[in-house]
């Protein structure tokens, strides 16, 4: 005779079955115990974050959280949605971009135990694989006289409007400083 159950919350069950006979007699005890787990909440996936930090490669790492233990697939594009989420699930849980220039995206997919699936979570990373000119402090290819007035306003502590790539300076102290400056300059007058 089957048993039908419905209307279960999330979490481990366990039957346990003693069996009568035509006449009545009831099985010596103990009887069968039948257990498992019902599981209908999806992965949620944790550690994507966007990063507009201009990068030569970036390594995106995720795991999931879930009752039971989670696979996934991703793929890695030029694509803000997701297209194909039909790669295979592994235990993978990072990559790593060093393509060309231009913004990537990683759209990641978990699947629990019970072969419930997560949403995709999508997030963009900024690769930038040229290198970085010694004090092209605006980033636009080239040493010019408004590379020397940022590198003044940043000596003089003056905020930034624009990002700057920390390998344009000159100087080893860490800091954007009148070596800096003075280097832009001759650069300019072509004297470097």
């Amino acid at each position: 005779m089957p048993i039908e159950l419905s209307g279960l919350w999330d979490r481990m069950h366990k039957v346990d079955v003693i069996g009568r006979d035509a006449a009545g007699n009831w099985q010596a005890e103990p009887g069968a115990t039948v257990s498992w787990v019902v599981d209908t909440t999806a992965p949620v996936i944790t550690g994507l974050f966007d990063d507009a930090v201009r990068r030569k490669s970036k390594t995106w790492q995720w795991d999931a959280v879930d009752a039971s233990p989670s696979t996934f697939r991703f793929l890695i594009d030029r694509n803000k949605t997701c297209a194909d989420n039909s790669g295979a699930y592994s235990h993978i849980r990072s990559a790593t971009n060093a393509d060309e220039d231009g913004i990537w995206y990683i759209h990641v997919q978990a699947r629990d135990a019970a072969g419930n699936e997560s949403e995709v979570v999508t997030v963009s990373a900024l690769l930038d694989t040229t290198p970085v000119l010694k004090g092209d402090i605006n980033l636009d290819k080239g040493v010019d006289l408004a590379d020397a007035i940022l590198a003044a306003h940043l000596m003089l502590g003056l905020r930034m409007s624009a990002p700057i790539h920390w390998e344009v300076r000159i100087s080893a102290d860490g800091e954007v400083g009148m070596v800096d400056v003075v280097y832009i300059l001759q650069k300019t007058a072509q004297l470097r």
